[in-house]
């Protein structure tokens, strides 16, 4: 059997991509499982450039809505073949639903933040899935607990707000922050879903791959689900986002509201 010290699935995507970047650079052993399909992904890969020192498999693991059955695969693998290596699965907020009954205020920035919940929302808070994506992840999400209750597969669950950061495609509907400031770089004029005063905590990739890193480390995390962004201290809205960019680029950056 081959020990397999750190296995990235989805390792030539987004988050996928910074994770093996860092793994490779404390001089881990690294193996990664990816299918390529999603655009973009053949193009991190050669990014990377460093395939001679990981070991890579074109594997598709997954069917249906791209989240559960390839994670109750890699579920059933852990268990069947008796393995206890943790698996930290990639969440999303968007298993809290629209938080639709939650009340809203205006900052003295106006932006909206919740009202009863200054610093975010924690992870007691009931989930209401929502679309496809926050389905399918939400039902993975689930697994992952299950396992970890039932046969004592240590699971670890990142519910992910906002990622940016590098190696980000930024695609108008994937990464909205890599997205506006490659649009404004390119003075393209950006449409803005709302009133542009929405908020999301932000976080750079490289914090996140340094949290997956240390919940790996320690039995600490074993069975645990987290909310993990940026936080209060890092949140910032569209509009607040697009003066930033004003700033620090010295142009003005044309954009549409669709209210």
């Amino acid at each position: 059997m081959i020990k397999i010290k750190n296995l990235v699935i989805g390792g030539a995507g987004f988050i996928g991509s910074n994770l093996v970047d860092e793994l490779l650079k404390k001089k881990e052993k690294v193996y990664v499982i990816d299918d390529l399909s999603r655009k973009g992904t053949k193009e991190l890969k050669k990014r990377i450039g460093l395939e001679k020192k990981y070991k890579f498999f074109k594997i598709n693991i997954k069917d249906f809505n791209s989240n559960v059955l390839g994670c109750f695969n890699i579920l059933e693998s852990l268990r069947k073949n008796k393995r206890k290596s943790k698996l930290i699965f990639s969440s999303t907020n968007k298993v809290y639903g629209k938080l639709e009954n939650i009340e809203l205020k205006k900052d003295q920035n106006s932006i909206y933040n919740f009202k009863k919940y200054p610093k975010g929302i924690k992870e007691t808070m009931p989930v209401d899935f929502v679309t496809p994506y926050g389905c399918s992840k939400g039902a993975a999400d689930f697994y992952c607990q299950d396992y970890f209750k039932t046969y004592k597969i240590p699971t670890v669950i990142m519910r992910q707000s906002c990622i940016y950061g590098r190696m980000q495609l930024g695609i108008e509907d994937q990464g909205w922050v890599a997205w506006m400031i490659i649009a404004s770089l390119l003075r393209k004029k950006i449409k803005i879903y709302g009133d542009g005063l929405q908020v999301r905590d932000i976080l750079y990739a490289d914090d996140l791959v340094e949290a997956y890193i240390k919940a790996s480390n320690t039995k600490k995390t074993d069975g645990k689900v987290y909310n993990i962004g940026g936080g209060s201290k890092n949140k910032i809205s569209v509009i607040g986002l697009i003066k930033l960019l004003e700033k620090k680029l010295k142009i003005k950056i044309k954009y549409k509201k669709t209210i």
